[in-house]
């Protein structure tokens, strides 16, 4: 029986879908109880759903080999890093930890180049915009008619949590979900107007700091990205008054820090983060070059990690909550090094995504580096197996370098006296 090719398309969407939302750990407090570190060991529920995405993915990047091998090859510093990772086994005060945890980064990774093989940038927003209003919708129907559905955080109690167990993790998806649903939108104003101030109310009920502040910020960087397609004296003039602008907030905010944390509530000490950054920065030193191996630092049985949780009377606490901090933990400063030449070789092929054309949807892989840049100040590091942050980045890096490539492609073709013998990467996109 031969399936039409239109249904065979919705379910290969469908399963893209399914695959992003599976990614953002929404409903794992159902499965998994005790999430307290190194309590449960996971969820066998989801075990098997990503078994079945490694599998698929697997299977459809051996078909495409040769295209892969290519695209790796465009992406250099990202595969040096996930080698690093892999290679840090050697040294790591948790072997096996590394190794597992390497294993599903470079699984996950498989998945983001067949999603990049598959679909350009813009069809690949329009499905993680599908999974992200999915879960929007999911996390409100919870909150007003079965609140407690899903099991939260008790001292998060009063706070809007949606499908999961965090409000800081409902938080993401709701700038996320601002963000991305923006950059689709055309040109209807209200409309704009009615996201951002759906997006923003979701995001004070749960009462969620950070979550507000990154929502704000970024929808002004979306904004803000048309400076950089002014005339050149306007332009400048625009460029001067930004950087004055962002100058004087960050001086009036490190003047006025204490003051502004107890106007929401929170304390110079950020609930715990700035003596857990100071304890973490001490222990890099004890490695600086390697590092103490890839996710290995934080696990349970890690002495140096029980240590700084008994110092800071954190227990539970399961990374450093600054990814660059945790960065130089597993991997030290060639790590650390190594991920900002990435990022920036993204960024750099992001603004030339930006200004090859008019479309608003091309603001989306910069503002996503900028949510990247600030939200890994106070969280977690995207850089890790069946995470939706490091998916969407790998993603965007593999399919900005294949944008280039067939840039590069009808350049030459477009140029006299020069012949290509066929187009980089046509497949559909």
């Amino acid at each position: 029986m031969t399936v039409p090719g239109k249904l065979l398309q919705h379910i290969r969407e469908s399963y893209i879908v399914f695959v992003l939302m599976l990614s953002t750990y929404a409903f794992v407090s159902i499965f998994v109880r005790d999430t307290t570190v190194g309590a449960s060991g996971g969820s066998l529920v989801f075990k098997c759903a990503w078994g079945v995405v490694y599998v698929v993915s697997v299977l459809r990047i051996i078909r495409r080999r040769h295209e892969v091998v290519r695209l790796l090859q465009g992406n250099k510093m990202l595969v040096s890093l996930i080698l690093l990772a892999i290679c840090s086994f050697r040294w790591s005060i948790d072997p096996a930890a590394t190794l597992l945890s390497g294993a599903k980064l470079v699984l996950s990774t498989f998945f983001a180049i067949d999603l990049s093989l598959r679909y350009s940038i813009k069809r690949q927003l329009h499905l993680l915009c599908a999974a992200l209003v999915i879960i929007m919708v999911l996390s409100v129907i919870v909150e007003l008619f079965i609140p407690g559905f899903v099991p939260s955080e008790p001292t998060e109690a009063g706070a809007w949590h949606g499908v999961f167990e965090f409000k800081n993790d409902f938080g993401r998806v709701i700038c996320l979900s601002v963000v991305v649903a923006l950059a689709l939108c055309r040109s209807s104003t209200w409309l704009r107007g009615l996201i951002f101030a759906s997006g923003l109310s979701i995001a004070v009920f749960s009462k969620s700091v950070s979550a507000v502040g990154y929502t704000i910020a970024l929808v002004g960087a979306l904004v803000m990205w048309s400076v950089f397609k002014w005339k050149p004296v306007p332009r400048a003039f625009g460029i001067l008054l930004m950087g004055t602008i962002g100058l004087f907030s960050v001086n009036y905010i490190s003047n006025n820090w204490a003051q502004l944390l107890a106007k929401v509530d929170k304390d110079p000490h950020m609930t715990g983060r700035v003596d857990l950054w100071e304890y973490s920065i001490a222990a890099i030193q004890q490695r600086l070059m390697l590092g103490y191996g890839y996710a290995a630092f934080w696990g349970y049985d890690s002495q140096p990690a029980r240590r700084i949780r008994e110092a800071v009377n954190w227990p539970d606490a399961p990374h450093a909550h600054n990814a660059y901090i945790d960065y130089a933990l597993s991997l030290g400063l060639v790590g650390l090094v190594t991920y900002s030449l990435l990022y920036l070789i993204v960024a750099r092929r992001a603004f030339q995504f930006f200004m090859s054309g008019a479309e608003y949807y091309l603001r989306w892989p910069l503002t996503y580096l900028v949510f990247v840049l600030v939200y890994q100040c106070t969280e977690s590091g995207i850089f890790g197996g069946n995470n939706l942050l490091w998916i969407v980045f790998s993603s965007l890096a593999f399919s900005l370098t294949l944008e280039r490539q067939e840039f590069t492609v009808q350049d030459a073709q477009e140029a006299p006296g020069l012949t290509v013998s066929s187009a980089a990467y046509s497949n559909g996109r």
